[in-house]
């Protein structure tokens, strides 16, 4: 348990290094942490199926902890921050940190009978679902990197704080 939290340290502070600097970046982090993800829990599910090593389903299970903290353990913690207007961020931040713990509630009362019925099904069914979250990344999130806070909302759509004439967050 130890060298994986130490494995997983080692993704999280790689990629807080890596999501403001030229080679890394919010969409580029989330597809290669879900290229990382999806198919090493395939892997092992596949080496469980037809009975290789253990070692090969545990060296999956490392490369899915390292690949997760490289974006999707850190990355939903910050994103949200930038999205939404000063106006907006207060709320959106409660929604988001509370969408997460409880998304972990419902991951941890789902994955133990998965487990029971089937260790190598449930490395499937994760390593599947990661796979798609190259689709919704592709679909749904806006690199925000180097864009100015007061430009993002345009990247969703929204106006543009240059071009609204908004009051002041101390007048409001």
């Amino acid at each position: 348990a130890f060298l994986l939290q130490m494995t997983m340290l080692a993704g999280c502070i790689l990629g807080l290094i890596l999501v403001d600097s030229p080679v890394g970046g919010r969409r580029k982090q989330l597809n290669a942490a879900a290229v990382l993800m999806g198919p090493a829990l395939i892997i092992g599910a596949v080496a469980g199926w037809i009975g290789w090593t253990s070692q090969i389903t545990k060296i999956a299970l490392f490369v899915f902890g390292f690949g997760f903290q490289l974006a999707w353990g850190i990355i939903p913690w910050f994103y949200p921050a930038e999205l939404f207007t000063m106006r907006e961020r207060e709320a959106a931040l409660s929604l988001s940190t509370f969408s997460g713990f409880a998304m972990n509630v419902v991951i941890g009362y789902v994955a133990l009978p998965m487990m029971r019925w089937s260790s190598n099904g449930t490395f499937f069914v994760f390593g599947m679902l990661n796979v798609t979250n190259v689709i919704f990344v592709l679909a749904c999130v806006k690199e925000t990197k180097g864009v100015p806070l007061e430009d993002i909302p345009a990247l969703f759509g929204g106006v543009d704080a240059k071009d609204s004439k908004t009051v002041p967050f101390s007048q409001a």
